[in-house]
């Protein structure tokens, strides 16, 4: 229970490192890319975290809330970035549509390196493959060059 409480401790602090930088108003789909890429190099590092989140947080009701407190930051951080997206006019949704991406990004987020090693169980996670899964789901709502950016750049991340 202490290595774990202590490992989750270094886990803390690098996601809160990361989901509490500034993302700034012109932040671009580059930026989002290398961002998502940072998160899911720490999950995979941490990978013994998202196993079984639920029974973890079961086992430590202090966990648990610690747990939740990085899901609600991370919630905000995805809006404050899809919300920088559109305010620099590479993303156009709907206040609706957006709730919806933010709850599905932090999901995907979340649950991603369970569905990779089920699936591919003789394999290391990839980053990679996480940050591609969840930018696709941002990019229908790409506008112009933001869109060809990062045609270019799922190009690159899938060869």
């Amino acid at each position: 229970r202490d290595l774990i409480a202590t490992l989750f401790g270094r886990f803390e602090q690098r996601m809160l490192g990361l989901l509490r930088a500034d993302i700034g108003d012109d932040a671009g789909i580059e930026d989002a890319w290398l961002f998502l890429h940072l998160v899911f190099e720490v999950i995979a590092e941490y990978r013994f975290i998202y196993r079984d989140l639920t029974e973890l947080c079961s086992r430590d009701r202090g966990l648990a809330q610690r747990v939740r407190a990085i899901l609600k930051l991370s919630l905000g951080t995805a809006d404050g970035l899809l919300r920088a997206l559109q305010t620099s006019g590479q993303f156009e949704a709907s206040a609706d549509a957006r709730e919806a991406l933010v709850r599905s990004i932090v999901l995907v987020s979340s649950y991603w390196i369970s569905f990779d090693q089920v699936l591919e169980p003789d394999c290391e996670p990839r980053p990679d493959r996480a940050a591609w899964q969840v930018m696709s789901l941002v990019s229908p709502f790409l506008l112009g060059e933001a869109r060809i950016q990062f045609d270019a750049i799922a190009t690159a991340y899938r060869s």
